[in-house]
């Protein structure tokens, strides 16, 4: 990377776009939308992202009289911006090929984000521990705070900033326990007291903090330390400074006990995603649907509710209306996709639970069904007919919302 044009681009605790250091594209923050576009195009950084994807990302389920046009309003205006402030470094950062858009990889830049990964993972292959500390403090240095805050709701960015924050959890501990065998108890607080603005009900912290300070000597520092803990309610019980150790081994072997139990959750949850819908029984679905509905209330996902029904022609017997229910269940769930739900109400009905853009639900799914179920043999005496309905939306909660 030429060193007298450094893209250098800040996720961790807010989002800003530097060129040589200084602050570029100002203009960006007045739109949101504008905004939102760049960080999901810097943060799929080299890959193609189609115009759909794109779309459904930044909109989502919001109404809007022209997503379309205002995304392309929302580039054009990107590359007017490069070029009033003559961005050469810039130029063509975002490109479009074959109904796709992608962050340039030419376009070289420095995402705080993506460094954080990096340097993690030379830790992880650090024998030095000396070497792996200083790369865990600058781990610590570059997170400021979470990633992309004000879209810290979105599902694109959450994923991703709880695997971030997980890893600065890491460096954090990590050089916490190289600290107690140097001997560095003051770096222990500091790092503890700076970690606590950020994470303020992390229990461990507080009893890493209390026996750095035990340590120098510094009994009355350590009791309010215990005092805050407790006042928050952050503490399981109430911790006097003398007895902060066995507390804190207590919290160790939870920690490392509740570990174990994740991995072995792991091992036990599916490792691949099956094809097609998930097909259970009616009170599973309706348990989906609620979960389905509060994702609708919290992030404005599309949802469609289907009901499929097959009327038999007089004289159709119970087994041949069994027999083409079955067929019909089958064709359901190799017709949909994986995030799709169904479950079989009636003799001669499936409900289904379709989740996604109005692009891929709707009606097409169930005009596939439609047609596959009348490629069946012995179809001739069934008729299949369908309805479709969308729940209205429902605003979140004022818990989730003062949560996201």
């Amino acid at each position: 990377m030429d060193a007298k044009n450094v893209i250098e681009v800040k996720m961790l605790g807010g989002f800003e776009i530097r060129l040589n250091g200084e602050p570029v594209l100002k203009p960006l923050q007045t739109s949101r939308k504008a905004t939102a576009v760049m960080e999901y195009l810097i943060l799929h950084h080299g890959e193609p992202v189609s115009h759909k994807m794109l779309i459904d990302a930044i909109w989502g389920g919001q109404r809007a009289s022209n997503p379309d046009m205002a995304l392309r309003a929302i580039l054009h205006r990107v590359r007017n911006m490069i070029e009033d402030e003559q961005l050469t470094p810039m130029r063509n950062c975002v490109v479009t090929s074959r109904g796709c858009y992608r962050w340039n990889p030419g376009c070289l830049c420095k995402v705080d984000a993506f460094t954080v990964d990096e340097w993690m993972q030379q830790a992880a292959r650090q024998n030095d521990e000396y070497l792996r500390g200083k790369l865990y403090a600058q781990v610590l240095a570059l997170y400021t705070g979470r990633l992309l805050p004000n879209n810290a709701g979105e599902p694109w960015v959450e994923s991703v900033s709880v695997r971030l924050h997980a890893q600065y959890r890491n460096a954090l501990l990590g050089l916490v326990e190289l600290c107690k065998k140097w001997g560095e108890n003051q770096r222990i607080a500091d790092l503890c007291a700076h970690a606590l603005e950020l994470d303020p009900y992390e229990e461990r912290l507080y009893l890493e903090w209390m026996l750095a300070l035990q340590n120098m000597g510094r009994e009355d520092e350590a009791r309010l330390v215990a005092e805050r803990g407790t006042e928050i309610g952050c503490l399981h019980r109430k911790v006097e400074p003398e007895h902060a150790g066995s507390a804190y081994r207590q919290v160790r072997q939870a920690d490392s006990a509740l570990d174990e139990d994740l991995r072995a959750l792991v091992r036990d949850l599916p490792a691949k995603t099956e094809t097609g819908a998930v097909m259970c029984s009616f009170d599973e679905f309706c348990t989906a649907y609620r979960v389905a509905r509060g994702m609708q209330a919290r992030h404005g996902e599309p949802l469609f509710l289907a009901l499929i029904r097959i009327t038999p022609s007089r004289g159709t017997g119970v087994k041949r209306t069994e027999d083409m229910m079955k067929q019909l269940g089958e064709v359901v769930r190799t017709a949909l996709r994986c995030s799709d739900v169904a479950a079989r109400r009636f003799d001669t009905q499936y409900v289904i639970l379709l989740n996604g853009s109005t692009v891929e639900s709707g009606a097409g799914p169930l005009e596939r069904i439609k047609t596959a179920f009348y490629r069946l043999p012995h179809h001739e005496r069934f008729l299949l007919n369908y309805t479709l309905y969308t729940p209205e939306s429902v605003p979140a909660t004022p818990f989730a919302r003062e949560h996201q």
